[in-house]
């Protein structure tokens, strides 16, 4: 079984970028993008600008919710950012997430524990954000619009300080 090393980083070089995916390499390898300044329509896309995925963002009262399409196969991700607890659930898919979501740092199991991905801070040179490692290629685009989610959410739940 082989890994795929990806490295997210944030975008902030447009209006409807979000994030650039880069390979183990530190080449580019995917573009996060958003339809106009909201949130709620993410694509990724490749380099040719062919949309591999899209991440709908669902209308859910206290909850991140996100309908997340590759071809034809559709999975939900709900996260549930309340203060104590983090919690994060699969729809369509049996997978379950365990770690510290908002810090970024999380794995992705299967129903059997087993390794899909893990995500962690990335320190490479090339890129200043997050590393993904993925267990199998059937899964990259699941586990990197999962990733993309739980960096957006995380993103704009926590406020930063500003001076004035």
């Amino acid at each position: 079984m082989i890994t795929l090393k990806l490295y997210i980083s944030r975008d902030i070089s447009s209006v409807t970028s979000r994030f650039v995916v880069y390979d183990e390499l530190c080449k580019e390898k995917y573009i996060v993008t958003s339809s106009n300044k909201s949130l709620e329509k993410l694509k990724i896309t490749d380099l040719d600008g062919n949309v591999i995925t899209k991440i709908n963002r669902l209308p859910l009262p206290l909850l991140n919710a996100y309908s997340i399409t590759n071809g034809k196969k559709n999975i939900k991700f709900i996260l549930n950012p309340a203060k104590n607890a983090e919690n994060c659930y699969y729809y369509g898919i049996s997978w379950h997430i365990r770690g510290r979501v908002f810090t970024k740092s999380f794995d992705i199991l299967d129903v059997d524990n087993s390794l899909i991905a893990t995500q962690i801070r990335s320190f490479e040179k090339c890129v200043d954000g997050y590393e993904l490692n993925i267990k199998s290629e059937e899964f990259e685009q699941f586990c990197l619009a999962s990733a993309v989610c739980v960096n957006l959410t995380a993103s704009i739940n926590n406020p930063a300080l500003q001076t004035v």
